[in-house]
């Protein structure tokens, strides 16, 4: 099944789209042909879209059943959020404002050299620019993946924790109350704890957005350290996983995980990932 929506685009393209598809509503079209014929549909688009948007669902054999390609002036974009695609809406905002993190994920996709820390965040939501950082937690590897040294901490925040955010990871209002810091102070104590080395996240686009967003323009915070990011080398690396899920990784590889997302534990599996990552990459 194959689902396409389309605005402000050129009549050419609604007319070509009508050849395969049934248009169940004004620029919506719906069903059923093969990879080829979606493909190339898909090129189409791209093509003709200009300054219209585009947005095509189509169902898959994976976890989620389904993904998303978008293009034109969309408001919204496909990310992975720890293995599962989902659409994030976007917020224009002007270039003055935006926080620049292109120094932190040009290196996302390498191995790190020498000692590296495994960084995991465990926050309120999905939106970097509105909700909270609620714990930090690292871990310091050696090359060889011996660990060398853990760090954590949990953030005070102004409002509650939402009850699922409680239910996943175990964080509460009362823990936050008794055990956090200010999120500066948290940030500064990590910057120590990393100093220069390497950072390596699973899903460093997630992670670094929000770590990016909670630190002034000035900050000198996390902005020189190369990023490795686990789940584009394991994409790159590993083709029969159902999902690219941390748990789904570390069963692959027989790292022991609880699955519990306890930034600390998953840190800690991060670190052991990116080690398996690198002798996969030697050794094919």
């Amino acid at each position: 099944m194959v689902v396409i929506t389309i605005s402000k685009c050129p009549a050419s393209l609604r007319g070509d789209l009508s050849k395969w598809f049934f248009e169940v509503s004004q620029g919506v079209y719906v069903g059923t042909v093969s990879q080829r014929v979606r493909e190339n549909v898909w090129d189409r688009i791209e093509k003709s879209v200009k300054s219209g948007r585009a947005v095509l669902v189509y169902s898959c054999h994976d976890e989620q059943k389904l993904k998303f390609l978008v293009c034109g002036e969309s408001n919204c974009k496909p990310i992975d959020y720890d293995g599962i695609e989902i659409m994030k809406h976007l917020k224009r905002i002007e270039s003055s404002e935006t926080k620049d993190t292109s120094n932190l994920l040009s290196s996302a996709g390498l191995f790190p050299d020498g000692k590296f820390v495994a960084l995991d965040i465990e926050t309120t939501g999905l939106d970097s620019s509105k909700d909270l950082i609620t714990e930090i937690a690292a871990v310091k590897f050696e090359e060889s993946g011996e660990v060398v040294d853990r760090f954590k901490r949990y953030i005070c925040i102004d409002i509650s924790v939402p009850d699922n955010i409680q239910k996943l990871t175990g964080i509460t209002d009362e823990l936050l109350k008794n055990e956090g810091v200010q999120l500066e102070t948290a940030l500064n104590d990590l910057q120590m704890f990393v100093e220069e080395l390497p950072i390596v996240c699973h899903n460093a686009e997630f992670d670094m957005a929000f770590l990016k967003n909670k630190v002034s323009q000035e900050s000198e915070i996390l902005k020189t350290n190369q990023v490795v990011d686990t789940l584009n080398l394991s994409r790159k690396l590993i083709k029969d996983v159902q999902n690219y899920k941390l748990p789904t990784l570390a069963k692959y590889f027989s790292i022991a995980h609880a699955d519990s997302h306890e930034a600390l534990v998953d840190a800690e599996v991060t670190g052991q990932l990116v080690a398996k990552l690198k002798i996969l990459e030697i050794n094919k």
